[in-house]
């Protein structure tokens, strides 16, 4: 099992995964408290194997011997590489690298769940009308307000673009053994498995990891 960003914060941390991939800057170097909770996590259960980007700084009490480190330069637009030991070709997403992670490692089938692109649905304007997002993941709680998307140059058009490159850049990913287990998933990349039922059947209600 492979997990990622803020996993180990949500009510599922309690099945804890082989390994964690771990991508975003704000889990390295001055972190913030839900990071540093993150990498707390990672230290009690030492059984975890935490994929990390070249040149990120590890918080220095966390074991260099269970830290395993992988090329993030990019390349996206010009290359169509998914190897974690070179300049990758797709956006530099989380959820991608990990898919990387997992071709590489060389299992046989890869069954992925949450990994669905699904923000745009949370897409909402400010006050001013400037783009924003609702919260959207499904360990989110509290009041919802719009947080602006002070990164974003063009406003709703341009977001859509950076939507439709998410899902194109999984297309890099479609000769790995993948298989999804969200049977309403919009991705197209891969094919739903066929025995997806098989894992609700412990708990129905079960959420999809975001």
């Amino acid at each position: 099992m492979i997990s990622l960003n803020h996993y180990a914060l949500s009510d599922l941390a309690a099945l804890v995964p082989d390994y964690y991939v771990l991508a975003d800057p704000q889990f390295f170097g001055e972190i913030g408290p839900r990071e540093a909770a993150v990498w707390e996590y990672l230290g009690s259960h030492t059984r975890i194997t935490v994929f990390v980007p070249n040149g990120y700084e590890v918080p220095p009490s966390f074991p260099l011997s269970r830290i395993i480190r992988f090329n993030n330069l990019g390349l996206d637009g010009f290359s169509r590489n998914i190897s974690p030991l070179r300049p990758r070709g797709f956006l530099s997403m989380t959820a991608y690298h990990a898919l990387s992670v997992a071709g590489f490692l060389g299992f046989s089938r890869i069954l992925i769940v949450g990994i669905d692109n699904d923000r745009f649905r949370a897409l909402a304007l400010t006050e001013d009308r400037a783009a924003g997002i609702l919260p959207h993941h499904f360990f989110t709680n509290g009041p919802a307000s719009v947080q602006r998307l002070d990164w974003l140059v063009g406003g709703v058009p341009a977001f859509f673009e950076d939507v439709a490159r998410l899902f194109g850049d999984l297309w890099l990913f479609a000769d790995l053994p993948i298989e999804n287990l969200d049977p309403e998933t919009l991705v197209d990349a891969f094919p739903i498995a066929d025995d997806y039922l098989d894992f609700l059947e412990a708990d129905p209600d079960a959420p999809v990891l975001d």
